[in-house]
C-alpha cells in the first residue's frame, strides 16, 4: 500500500508554491509599470507591445491573487488556468522584448521574461505537488468516494 502526504501538507505546499509565483507575477507587473513610465519606453515604439505585456502580466497576477485568497481547495484545474495566463503573460512579455529600440527597455524586458519563466516552474512545481495527492483529483473526492464506496482505492 502506498503511503500518502497528508491532505493539509500537499495544500500548504500548494499554497505557498502558489504564493511565491503570484509575487513573481506581481514584481514582473511593477517593473513593466515602470517601463512604461519612463522617458525611454515611452518615446520607444514598444508602448504598445509594452503596454499588451502589462495587460497580461496582470490577468496573470489576478489568477495567481484568486487562487492564494480562496478558501477552498487548491485544484489542477485552477493551477492550469493561472499557468496558461503567465505563458500568455511571458510570450507577450517576449513579443514586447524583441521590438523594443532600447538597450534599457530590451534588458528590463529580458528579466521579466526570466521572473515569469521561474513563476511559471513554480506553478508547474505547484501542479505536480497537488497530483501528488492523486493524479486528476482532489484528496477530497477521494475521501468522499470512500464514504461512498468503502474500500475504493486511492490509485
Amino acid at each position: 500500500m502506498g503511503c500518502f502526504q497528508s491532505k493539509p501538507a500537499v495544500e500548504e505546499k500548494v499554497n505557498a508554491l502558489t504564493k511565491v509565483a503570484s509575487v513573481k507575477v506581481a514584481e514582473a507587473s511593477k517593473s513593466l509599470e515602470k517601463i512604461i513610465a519612463s522617458d525611454a519606453a515611452a518615446a520607444a515604439p514598444t508602448a504598445f507591445e509594452t503596454k499588451g505585456a502589462v495587460d497580461a502580466v496582470k490577468e496573470a497576477e489576478t489568477a495567481l491573487e484568486d487562487i492564494v485568497k480562496q478558501d477552498a481547495v487548491v485544484t489542477t484545474e485552477d493551477l492550469t488556468a493561472a499557468q496558461t495566463k503567465v505563458e500568455e503573460a511571458q510570450a507577450a512579455v517576449q513579443t514586447a522584448s524583441s521590438s523594443a529600440t532600447t538597450t534599457e527597455a530590451k534588458a528590463e524586458l529580458v528579466k521579466i521574461e526570466s521572473s515569469l519563466l521561474a513563476a511559471r516552474q513554480i506553478v508547474n512545481d505547484a501542479i505536480s505537488k497537488a497530483e501528488t495527492v492523486a493524479p486528476g483529483i482532489t484528496q477530497e473526492a477521494i475521501g468522499k468516494a470512500q464514504t461512498v464506496i468503502p474500500g475504493i482505492t486511492q490509485a
